[in-house]
């Protein structure tokens, strides 16, 4: 659900909607760096693609714990997806957020990067995209999910009339009033109508004006009205159709959806998909967790957010099911894993400093790994070195210890193998590692770009060919 997050204010420093008048001229010289050209946005969402897992959370308080400034859970569910779930899955976010309060939460918490991102209550479905001329990362909103609404007869002036009929909505900021959602926030007096009142006349005076619409009720005050075929579980069903419509089976380890309040009942309603309830849900989830409490795809976690997401997976056997089958070449990355994590920890003041405003670039030494990790940023001269789970950060003139959280985001993992079943191979992993600030909020700037090449023995043995990490080329422009 979405509600006032107490993280602190972060600044926003990429990607704002274009309509926020002060950052116009910045996203416009950002954008003219891409390619116009659609043909050139491969999407890293592949509905052609046969993803043996996907995982679609909520983000406050479902994947982000808003109020846990450690971000303990969100920080081992990043560890886990990066070294063995997310590999040949799919990370779907689908919150009641608009694009401007997720850019504010993407800023605030250590989330992944999702191949596909549903914004305002299901009403917006956003794909990752990559211009292979610049390497940079976009968002770009779906087309054929927008006409898809249009296609319907919504119509938004109509909604905004009905709600202004009734003094106990108010509407929330502009930024959260999008194409095809109107949201209000409902504000009950004593004595005077309850919310299911209010809701009922609500609903009562859309049918009146020939509207197709619903009436989203959430968290106890948020009442979102959509088009008809929007929500979280319809978008999630319209890229689950795309999916199949290729002619790909129901991924191999399942889908599972995770909530915590009323406006993800819908993605717990698609047919097939597993879901998880945090243990710190909303009264109006736990009641539809009540009504289906003798069916086996709905399990009621014991720990908040993420920490209940991981506990979900386990009980359904996820985390077992993906470590079965896995290609030989792709399965030698969960022991590359952890010390990829640790790399990032050295964008930190000292480095960023020795870098000044410039581009870092740093080669890694292969020589044992994964047990121990060395490198060389230039300009500089630092070295860093890996050895025990401490990362070391060495000048000439000092030494010192960097301990600042780091998360790391595999984009894109691809297997050249001589046969499907072959045990040798060449992996080649494009991944992003990010780094929280001294302020607690994510560091844009500190973030590499990294890529790294693996050739895999007959049996089984990992050498590390090359890899290669640079500061200032990791930017993911957000919608």
């Amino acid at each position: 659900s979405m509600q006032a997050s107490r993280r602190p204010a972060c600044s926003l420093a990429v990607g704002l909607p274009h309509r926020q008048s002060a950052r116009r001229s910045s996203n416009a010289a950002r954008s003219a760096t891409m390619s116009s050209d659609p043909a050139r946005w491969p999407r890293l969402w592949h509905s052609d693609l046969p993803y043996r897992y996907i995982l679609v959370s909520d983000l406050d308080h479902t994947m982000v714990q808003n109020e846990d400034t450690t971000h303990e859970h969100l920080l081992a569910f990043d560890r886990l997806w990066a070294s063995s779930a997310g590999l040949g899955s799919a990370l779907v976010y689908s919150t009641g957020r608009s694009p401007l309060l997720y850019n504010k939460l993407w800023h605030e918490a250590p989330l992944l990067t999702p191949q596909v991102l549903i914004c305002s209550v299901g009403s917006e479905i956003f794909l990752l995209c990559k211009d292979d001329a610049t390497g940079r990362l976009q968002y770009r909103a779906h087309a054929e999910w927008a006409k898809h609404l249009d296609d319907d007869g919504w119509d938004r002036a109509e909604v905004v009339a009905a709600g202004a009929a009734l003094p106990q909505l108010l509407p929330q900021a502009d930024s959260e009033q999008r194409p095809h959602k109107v949201s209000y926030r409902l504000q009950t007096t004593e004595g005077g109508p309850g919310a299911t009142e209010v809701l009922a006349k609500l609903e009562a005076l859309l049918a009146e004006a020939g509207v197709p619409a619903k009436v989203v009720y959430s968290g106890g005050a948020d009442v979102d009205v959509l088009s008809r075929r929007a929500g979280k579980g319809m978008a999630l069903r319209f890229l689950i159709n795309a999916f199949q419509d290729k002619g790909h089976d129901w991924p191999e380890a399942g889908v599972q959806v995770n909530g915590d309040s009323g406006n993800d009942v819908e993605l717990f309603e698609v047919p097939r998909v597993n879901g998880c309830i945090v243990s710190n849900a909303h009264p109006e989830l736990r009641k539809f967790a009540e009504e289906h409490s003798d069916d086996p795809r709905i399990f009621q976690a014991t720990k908040p957010c993420a920490g209940g997401i991981m506990e979900a997976m386990r009980h359904f056997g996820t985390l077992e099911q993906l470590s079965k089958g896995q290609p030989p070449a792709l399965a030698v990355l969960r022991s590359l894993g952890d010390a990829l994590q640790m790399l990032g920890q050295f964008l930190s003041a000292t480095v960023r400093n020795a870098c000044g405003a410039r581009a870092c670039d740093v080669q890694l030494d292969p020589q044992g790994l994964p047990q121990q990790l060395s490198a060389v940023v230039s300009p500089g001269g630092l070295h860093l070195s890996l050895s025990d789970g401490t990362m070391q950060v060495a000048t000439s003139t000092s030494d010192s210890v960097v301990a600042l959280p780091t998360w790391l985001d595999v984009l894109e993992v691809m297997c050249d193998v001589t046969t499907p079943a072959s045990t040798s191979g060449i992996v080649t992993a494009e991944f992003l590692v990010h780094v929280l600030g001294d302020s607690g909020c994510r560091d844009v700037a500190a973030a590499l770009r990294c890529k790294a090449v693996l050739a895999v023995g007959a049996g089984g043995e990992v050498k590390l060919t090359s890899a290669a990490c640079s500061a200032g080329s990791a930017e993911v422009i957000l919608p």
